[in-house]
């Protein structure tokens, strides 16, 4: 099992007249999945985008209804000890670090 899951998601180096570079059976797999759903058109690219979203949606309700279902509600008192203005400085701080964050990607590309 381990050896399949290696042979699958690890990387090998492989030298050809000495030229080195990494083959990825996994990433080759993926490839060739995202070919053939193209080789289908736009009906099947449709079809399958519809298909992922569905699944999403779904984990992402499964997460939703489990945490719903096992929360502790003593740990929601108190909801927001420092206010309305905790939750503003809270947020703008989250904001302004998510666009300094994007800034310093966008300069390093």
């Amino acid at each position: 099992m381990i050896d399949l899951f290696i042979l699958i998601f690890e990387s090998k180096k492989i030298i050809i007249k000495d030229v080195c570079f990494d083959a990825n059976l996994m990433a080759l797999i993926v490839g060739l999945l995202i070919g053939c759903v193209a080789a289908f058109g736009g009906k099947g690219s449709s079809l399958v985008n519809i298909v992922v979203c569905v699944i999403t949606i779904v984990v992402i309700l499964f997460c939703v209804v489990g945490g719903i279902v096992f929360a502790d509600t003593s740990n929601w008192q108190p909801f927001s000890p420092f206010g309305f203005d905790g939750i503003l400085k809270g947020s703008a701080l989250v904001f302004f670090a998510y666009v300094g964050f994007d800034a310093g990607n966008c300069a390093l590309v």
